[in-house]
C-alpha cells in the first residue's frame, strides 16, 4: 500500500504534452557531470556573444482535485493558452493538505502556484483565469 508522500508524488504530472517536465535526481546529475568533465571533446559554445537570448517564462504548479470543478476550469485554461505547468493532485480529505496549507495558508484548491505571482499564489479560479489570460492571450 503506497503512504500519502507515495501517492502525491505519482500524482503529480504534466499537463500539457508539450509541458512535459522531468526532474533529474541528484545521484544521476552528479554522474553526468563527472561524465561530461571526463569527456574528450568540449561541448562548449565558440561563439558566446551570438547565443540567443530566451525569455524566461514562469514556472507553474497547480495544486488541484480531479473532480473540482473550479480546477477543471483552471486545467482548461491551462491547456487552451499551452501554459508550462506542474499538476499536483492533493489529497481528497482537507485536513491532509499539509503541503498545500503551509504555502498558501488555505487548504482549498485550485492554488496556482509561482515566484511570478505577487503574493507566490493564486487561489481563485477566477482570478487565476483572468491573470492567466491577461499575460498568455
Amino acid at each position: 500500500m503506497l503512504t500519502t508522500e507515495q501517492s502525491v508524488a505519482l500524482a503529480t504530472r504534466s499537463r500539457h504534452a508539450s509541458a512535459s517536465r522531468y526532474r533529474i535526481q541528484p545521484e544521476f546529475e552528479r554522474s553526468l557531470s563527472t561524465l561530461h568533465a571526463d569527456s574528450s571533446r568540449s561541448l562548449k559554445n565558440p561563439y558566446p556573444e551570438a547565443s540567443p537570448t530566451v525569455a524566461c517564462m514562469p514556472e507553474f504548479t497547480l495544486y488541484d482535485r480531479p473532480d473540482c470543478p473550479y480546477s477543471k476550469r483552471v486545467r482548461r485554461v491551462l491547456d487552451v493558452l499551452s501554459v508550462d505547468h506542474e499538476e499536483i493532485i492533493v489529497p481528497e480529505s482537507k485536513p491532509d493538505r499539509d503541503e498545500l496549507e503551509s504555502i498558501t495558508g488555505q487548504r482549498g484548491v485550485p492554488v496556482l502556484v509561482s515566484d511570478d505571482l505577487p503574493e507566490g499564489h493564486l487561489a481563485d479560479s477566477s482570478e487565476i483565469a483572468s491573470y492567466l489570460k491577461e499575460q498568455y492571450n
